[in-house]
């Protein structure tokens, strides 16, 4: 089917590309500098050039709360332009199907949360972004009004916000959640240093598996003076030589892999009450958890799991970047007698010495 996709150079359009020509649709992305779809003349060629059987129109002039405040102008003129021009060209050229990308923009500032599209015109969307969401409001209008009058066949949809590969990440024109991503991982690299970037290669790993490690060990140690000592063991077991079961059997993959499955099914209305390392119904060998997820189970997968749980200290990364093996520890269990102190072990049968004197029994 021969599909047009307006914006489908960005992050949005991008990813529905890929999925579109992975099913075998033959699909036309106008790029901006070729055609500007505020202009009539320039839309009505691409459309005569292309007769699309379908559209998505995910195209936009857009940006974060900073690129709102300097450009609400710009930002209602662009937008309505081009959703109008794409509307009408639609009906004339007899397009099967109309797909628009609307936005949460559009929606009251005092709407309730989580949206509900029966609020969208319950009030005035917040005032930075209301040019930008009033232009993509009166779109809808306008597909409802060419799907009565005409039998245009339309859908408005109202993503949520949407962040992943390919974002903008840029300070001056990103989203909420890209922005504030960027920023954490500014002060992240700004904290840890070049130098710990800078993973020698002898340390056979790269720094995002060395922070995986770190993220491990920051949930099994309390003291720092352990920390080398349990990445020694994560290290030891990685070494098939030292440990033919490949397993690291870390405890705080599991829960994290459980809990993130169970944060996913779970209404956000109800994530403030949820419990944190609430015991697990079948067990740390949980085998329901979903593919995707089910990777970070360390008793069920051998080696590092895909990536860090947590964002460890620095005392964390420096133990990982710098795991004390010496003693060739394979085992450790926490002491659980006020000391905050950890059992090591060399052996399997050390190590069931160590559990049953120091595991509390439920």
């Amino acid at each position: 089917m021969k599909t047009l996709v307006t914006g489908g150079g960005g992050f949005l359009g991008s990813h529905l590309v890929a999925r579109l020509e992975a099913e075998g649709h033959d699909v036309v992305v106008p790029r901006r500098a070729e055609v500007d779809l505020t202009h009539w003349n320039e839309a009505e060629r691409l459309f005569r050039d292309t007769q699309p059987e379908r559209v998505f129109h995910l195209a936009g002039e857009v940006g974060g709360i900073g690129a709102n405040r300097l450009n609400p102008g710009r930002f209602w003129y662009a937008n309505l332009m081009m959703g109008a021009h794409v509307l009408e060209l639609s009906r004339e050229h007899g397009v099967g199907k109309l797909i628009i990308a609307g936005t949460v923009c559009a929606y009251p500032k005092f709407a309730p949360v989580p949206f509900r599209e029966a609020d969208l015109w319950d009030g005035y969307p917040e005032e930075t972004n209301a040019p930008y969401g009033v232009a993509k409001k009166s779109i809808l209008v306008g597909a409802q009004a060419y799907r009565e009058q005409y039998g245009l066949d339309s859908i408005f949809l109202l993503p949520a916000n949407l962040y992943g590969p390919r974002d903008n990440f840029d300070l001056e024109t990103s989203h909420v959640i890209p922005g504030l991503i960027r920023k954490m991982l500014d002060n992240f690299y700004l904290n840890v240093g070049p130098d710990r970037l800078a993973v020698p290669a002898a340390r056979g790993m790269t720094f995002y598996q060395v922070l995986t490690m770190a993220s491990m060990v920051e949930h099994e140690a309390t003291l720092d003076s352990e920390r080398p000592l349990i990445a020694g063991v994560f290290t030891n077991r990685l070494d098939p030589r030292k440990f033919p079961l490949g397993l690291l059997q870390s405890d705080p993959t599991v829960f994290y892999a459980h809990d993130t499955w169970q944060l996913s099914m779970l209404d956000t209305s109800k994530w403030p009450s949820y419990v944190f390392w609430a015991p697990i119904e079948g067990g740390l060998k949980d085998g329901s958890l979903p593919p995707e997820i089910a990777l970070y189970n360390t008793y069920t997968n051998k080696g590092l799991p895909p990536g860090p749980i947590d964002t460890p200290t620095l005392p964390s990364i420096d133990a990982a970047l710098a795991p004390d093996t010496a003693d060739g520890y394979l085992y450790f269990i926490a002491k659980n007698d006020g000391t905050d102190t950890t059992a090591f072990a060399k052996t399997l049968k050390q190590h069931e010495a160590n559990v049953k004197k120091y595991l509390k029994k439920p």
